[in-house]
């Protein structure tokens, strides 16, 4: 993809930068980190001066993979699409690939190009050019002891643990204006609203007043950013109701926008689950997350191995390599990783007829497929059923594995599994609706919408929507 040369000026680009970061500090532009700092380093179990040190080098292979020295050349669009994993390109890529009535590109961190299959969209892999370096190194110069004493202030292990993803964010402010100054877009799509690479994005855009839009790339809780978009396209009344008490969690100076329109659209996730002839075999699906303790889960697996297969989902941030090295060891037999950067999670919810987890979207997932979601409180990473899965009547609550095998063996656990369809409905308001998965279609024509510049956005369907 050829690229007209960007016409951001390397004094622009430090000054506009300089303005966001002193109405949103790097304390909120790292959102997670910095917001939800207990939770958020619950996962690091390395020594901390070891992780001090794989911060610094993934720090500079980052940039020694984000610039070049020509520029990578695109035309003007009405809608840009970002996203940096592939949980967050997995839901945008369905929106863009229906090719509405409005010209898009689709732009993904350049590190990020051997870690998943992206052709479909023609990404264009963001490469800045190697003098958008200087006005970065000043931002960083500039304020890097001040970063300093506000990370210690909040939580000293941050300086250890997460300086790679503060020091990005210089990074992000610089080559986000880069991309933005070139595609010239009516309107950024994005998927995720609380890591430094969406959140620098936000707020560059309510500063050249563009537009944004947003739909979820999982389920939302209460430690999520307020809703900081023009349009959001949410899953249910669940996302909206926890938007809602997020309200006031935003930088103390940070512009809110006016009428922030929301759509309840429905679940965007891929889910082509093929259609079974016959019972299938007895298999057991356990999707880990970092704060699941490494002896837990072999536990786990010990358990259920012993009765029928069992395959291991990890989630996408995790050290995939870590776990094939439990279950080569431990499990040679009856075990297998599905690996999230490799195989859809549709594969995965295939293979198997009852899901094990702690707080995992995937146990919507299942329950909407008929798979039996098995809710582990010992799984919960220390907060009892975080989504409400269990309340709602969505997932089967069990305290530990022990008592789950009891049940299992005890009873006739594999009956015909029906989830509530009010507590479905709660949290993806196309559930049993005849607009159920073709909610990437609503969303793309709403975009059209907008990019047309429409008075009133409408749909066909019966889509909720208001302002906050």
């Amino acid at each position: 993809m050829k690229i007209q040369l960007p016409t951001l000026s390397i004094l622009e680009a430090y000054k506009v930068s300089k303005i966001v970061l002193e109405s949103t500090p790097e304390s909120w532009l790292e959102f997670s980190a910095g917001q939800n700092t207990k939770t958020n380093l619950a996962r690091f179990k390395s020594n901390k001066y070891l992780s001090f040190g794989k911060q610094l080098l993934g720090y500079l292979y980052f940039l020694l993979k984000s610039v070049c020295f020509t520029h990578t050349l695109v035309h003007q669009r009405d809608v840009l699409f970002f996203a940096s994993t592939y949980n967050q390109f997995s839901v945008l890529s369905d929106i863009y690939m229906e090719k509405a009535d409005f010209s898009s590109i689709f732009f993904l961190p350049n590190i990020v190009r051997s870690r998943f299959d992206a052709k479909e969209v023609d990404p264009c892999y963001l490469k800045i050019n190697i003098k958008y370096l200087l006005p970065m190194f000043i931002l960083l110069g500039s304020r890097f002891f001040r970063l300093i004493s506000t990370l210690r202030a909040i939580d000293k292990r941050l300086v250890f643990l997460r300086l790679k993803s503060f020091l990005l964010i210089y990074y992000w402010l610089v080559a986000h204006q880069v991309s933005l100054k070139s595609a010239r877009p009516k309107i950024v799509m994005l998927s995720n609203d609380h890591s430094p690479e969406t959140r620098t994005m936000i707020e560059l855009c309510k500063y050249f007043d563009i537009k944004t839009a947003y739909v979820p790339h999982a389920a939302v809780s209460e430690r999520f950013h307020s809703l900081d978009f023009n349009y959001s396209f949410l899953d249910g009344q669940h996302a909206l109701d926890i938007y809602r008490k997020c309200d006031m969690r935003r930088g103390p100076n940070s512009n809110v926008i006016d009428k922030r329109a929301y759509f309840l659209v429905g679940n965007l996730r891929k889910l082509n689950i093929v259609s079974r002839q016959s019972k299938p075999l007895q298999q057991f699906g356990l999707a880990i997350k970092g704060t699941d303790k490494i002896e837990d889960i072999i536990q786990t697996i010990t358990k259920l191995s012993a009765l029928y297969p069992v395959i291991v989902r990890p989630h996408p941030n995790l050290k995939i390599s870590k776990y094939y090295k439990i279950i080569d060891e431990k499990f040679p037999n009856n075990v297998e990783l599905s690996d999230p950067k490799l195989l859809p999670v549709s594969e995965f919810l295939n293979a198997i007829t009852t899901l094990i987890s702690g707080n995992s979207t995937l146990l919507l997932e299942a329950a909407s497929l008929g798979i039996h979601p098995v809710y582990l409180n010992e799984l919960s990473g220390g907060v009892p059923d975080y989504y409400g899965f269990v309340k709602r009547k969505i997932a089967i609550y069990f305290e530990n594995i022990n008592d789950f095998i009891d049940f299992y063996v005890e009873q006739d656990f594999e009956h015909e599994f029906c989830p509530d369809r009010d507590g479905m409905n709660y949290y993806w308001s196309s559930y049993g609706q005849p607009y159920f998965k073709q909610e990437a279609k609503i969303i793309s024509d709403y975009l059209s919408q907008i990019v047309n510049n429409s008075r009133k956005l409408e749909s066909r369907h019966q889509i909720t929507s208001d302002v906050m």
